[in-house]
């Protein structure tokens, strides 16, 4: 093991979340700290249940194991570490015995960062403790499986459940705030009322000077009152569980879980010092680790205000994280996110109705449709999206013409700034149903779209191409359906001019693939050296399945469906269909996965990924998943005949 002079690792160390959210004098001293160590393949490098790491151990080059072994001997693979990676920061966060073995796969560069440096980064900066408390959770599963007698066998996301999710986030990210309490002569009647109407499944008793007294819970009033056969007018104090437990908001969720386990308790209060802050309850952890979705369905369907929606998105972003944590196949993923913002939406467009009610306006001057454009139409959102939707109603009485779209924009701008406030940022392009170019009657919604079909030629099909992924969510989904079936009939063929131009505008982002299957990336700017995922990846696949579900007059709008229709329909060489899909779907877990990490080291979410800060096997995946594309669209423009068409 040999010190080596700073310029060698410090460009490489650099482009390393989370070392890159240092400035450059920190990231001097820390690289000015580490060793460099050289271990032949088959060399163990830490051992399960040996002395805890003296490093953090960063690969540079070659391929570490980490693996268990059961009480047979037989080794559990858990994961592997590349260029680029970490081990060794579980050992240190616990400060206990190494929970896995470490092997050197082939032979390994690693730079060793030592223990009080890489604590000290961890206690002083909140890109390190958010990194690696994620870290430490993907690898906690696997040592508490094991010593539960019940070791994974894979190493797929789908390991992060319930434990996972909660290592990452504090107690404060999950509490709620606002605690109800009364006072100890409360008739126990009285306070059952109140949690009624809060909504809420405890009441914390406080007294003259508001500290906390005891607790009165869900489980009690059944247990204790109606079980006991108690007047409902004695006091709470009568039945009050006295003995309170609380942690503070800092500290991480899974703690709360611990302790709520070990006193079996289902709520625990959350306190500075002697004030209470918040209060946390089994139901809030499973909510944040994507177990209880209905609930917050049901929260949604009874939401009143968009204040109350606006507090629920933060559940509903939190349950959505814990779902994306858990792991599994792309199209289930993004099909659960989607119906939440569905959910959320739909509540939001009865909510603006009652606040138009509320400004003298009146009820809806007649039936309408709220369309879902874009990604939301194909319900395919992700964390971070923004927003594409339109609004057709019904025709008006002649003459009501004005003041009937002047309603329905003035409502169009109630639901889209909702919208904003739920996280989702006003379309820079203006394709919002506020805007009068997407605010329109439904014979205007057949006159716009016939045009665009009999004048694909025209530069507005490329702005309006995400339309006719278009999914009516309320209220009268009829016209959806007909709209659709209108558009299908319309487009049907492969002579027709409006899908061919349609195939010629999808190729015009193609994959960024150069000469011998090399990276094409940014050479400048805040992009350098990164890779668009969505333009240059996904969008390309959404484009040539939304070109051939129209031909084949699908009413399906969801890319994986389209994908699936038209293999079996062989309408393009089924193996290449294939090879798209699953492209498709390695590449929005990949984005997905990118999302998470930006989030949990607490950067906005982007598309631009550096590939090579990926690990040789997601490189590898993520150039077969280009070539794959760039075949899909070779196959479509000759089916097409994309280049005897003029340019537009």
């Amino acid at each position: 093991m040999l010190q080596f002079p700073l310029p060698r690792v410090l460009e490489f160390v650099r482009g390393v979340a989370p070392f890159s959210a240092l400035d450059e004098g920190e990231l001097a001293a820390v690289v000015k700290s580490m060793k460099i160590a050289f271990f032949p393949a088959g060399e163990a490098i830490l051992r399960m249940g040996g002395e805890p790491a003296l490093h953090l151990y960063l690969v540079h080059s070659g391929l570490v194991r980490v693996h268990l072994s059961d009480e047979d001997g037989a080794e559990i693979l858990v994961d592997f570490r590349s260029e680029g990676e970490f081990f060794g920061s579980v050992s240190l966060l616990q400060g206990k015995q190494a929970l896995f073995n470490v092997t050197a796969e082939e032979d390994v560069i690693a730079f060793l960062l030592p223990a009080e440096d890489f604590k000290a980064l961890v206690e002083s900066h909140l890109e390190f403790k958010r990194h690696f408390a994620y870290s430490l959770a993907h690898n906690f599963q696997g040592s508490h499986l094991s010593s539960q007698g019940d070791p994974p066998y894979c190493t797929d996301r789908g390991l992060i459940n319930l434990d996972m999710s909660l290592i990452g986030r504090s107690v404060s990210d999950l509490m709620k705030r606002d605690v109800l309490c009364c006072p100890p002569d409360t008739p126990l009647k009285e306070a059952a009322q109140a949690m009624t109407r809060r909504g809420v499944s405890s009441i914390v008793i406080s007294g003259d000077d508001q500290g906390p007294l005891g607790i009165l819970t869900d489980t009690d009033m059944r247990s204790r009152v109606l079980a006991g056969g108690l007047d409902a007018q004695a006091p709470v104090s009568a039945v009050m569980s006295a003995d309170l437990k609380s942690i503070e908001p800092q500290v991480y969720a899974y703690d709360a879980l611990l302790n709520m386990t070990r006193h079996n308790l289902s709520h625990l209060l959350v306190s500075e010092g002697e004030r209470l802050v918040g209060i946390i309850s089994m139901h809030d952890l499973q909510r944040a680790t994507g177990s209880a979705p209905l609930g917050i369905i049901a929260d949604i369907d009874k939401s009143q205000s968009v204040e109350q929606l606006a507090e629920l998105h933060r559940e509903v972003m939190l349950l959505e994280e814990g779902l994306l944590r858990q792991g599994g196949p792309a199209k289930k993923l993004v099909g659960l996110i989607a119906e939440l913002n569905d959910r959320l939406t739909l509540r939001l467009l009865h909510i603006a109705e009652d606040r138009m009610r509320g400004q003298g306006r009146g009820d809806p001057p007649g039936a309408y449709c709220w369309l879902a454009l874009g990604s939301n139409g194909r319900r395919e959102q992700t964390l971070t999206t923004d927003q594409d939707n339109a609004l057709a109603f019904a025709d008006p009485e002649p003459g009501a013409e004005e003041d009937t779209k002047r309603w329905f924009l003035d409502f169009g701008e109630q639901v889209n700034e909702g919208l904003v406030r739920f996280g989702f940022p006003r379309d820079l392009a203006g394709m919002m149903a506020c805007q009068p170019d997407w605010c329109h009657s439904y014979t205007e919604w057949r006159t716009k779209t016939s045009w665009w079909i009999e004048h694909p030629f025209d530069r507005t099909l490329l702005k309006a191409s995400m339309f006719f992924d278009f999914r009516g969510l309320a209220v009268d989904q009829g016209f959806s359906r007909e709209l659709r079936a209108m558009v299908n009939q319309a487009s049907k063929g492969n002579r027709s001019l409006f899908l061919r131009y349609l195939a010629k505008n999808g190729l015009y982002n193609k994959p960024p693939l150069g000469f011998l299957r090399q990276f094409v990336v940014e050479k400048g700017g805040e992009r350098k050296n990164k890779l668009d995922l969505k333009n240059k990846g996904l969008l390309p696949v959404v484009e040539f399945a939304r070109v051939l579900a129209l031909d084949l007059g699908l009413t399906t709008t969801n890319t994986f469906e389209r994908l699936e229709a038209i293999a079996r329909n062989e309408i393009i060489d089924s193996a290449v269909v294939e090879d798209m899909s699953e492209a498709y779907s390695f590449l929005m877990l990949l984005r997905i996965d990118h999302h998470m990490q930006a989030r949990a080291t607490g950067h906005e979410p982007d598309n631009h990924i550096n590939p090579e800060q990926l690990n040789s096997l997601q490189r590898k995946m993520l150039k077969e998943s280009f070539a794959a594309i760039a075949r899909g669209q070779e196959e479509l423009a000759m089916h097409y005949v994309t280049d005897q068409l003029k340019d537009i």
